[in-house]
């Protein structure tokens, strides 16, 4: 099973599996409302569509890296809708999160990657130098 192939899974089972696509776009799924994609931007970002409005959620050197981010995003959205707790509580010691202006700096590993909003720094903190199915493993609980 490749990466996508796990995206695409994961997209699916967060009920958002219409393919998105773009010319920036190097992979994406959505719903009606909602939808996420990696998109090449001086590296790689990982963008939330909310009705019809893009945002920027975190940045990334690599593509895998942005892959496990968006593993994340999506396993959240289907643990919250499957009344799941979060599998990756706290803050992992192995993980470093520094503020800034523009968001929160993860580093772990010698990944390295700005994320937009706090929780989501954290929780990326545990799984940022993990491989995309070791990541939809540990989101499974």
């Amino acid at each position: 099973m490749t990466d996508d192939d796990i995206l695409a899974a994961w997209a699916e089972r967060a009920a958002m599996p219409r393919p998105i696509s773009g010319a920036d776009i190097v992979h994406g799924w959505g719903d009606q409302e909602v939808a996420f994609a990696v998109r090449r931007d001086d590296g790689f970002a990982v963008d939330k569509q909310d009705r019809g409005r893009w945002s920027t959620l975190g940045r990334f050197d690599t593509l895998v890296t942005a892959d496990v981010f968006l593993v994340l995003c999506l396993g959240t959205i289907w643990r919250s809708n499957a009344g799941l707790g979060d599998p990756l509580p706290g803050e992992d010691p192995a993980a470093t999160l520094t503020a800034t202006e523009r968001g929160h700096v993860v580093e772990r590993g010698g990944v390295r990657a700005l994320i937009a909003q706090r929780p989501q720094a954290r929780r990326f903190g545990w799984i940022a130098d993990k491989s995309v199915v070791q990541a939809a493993r540990m989101l499974l609980g």
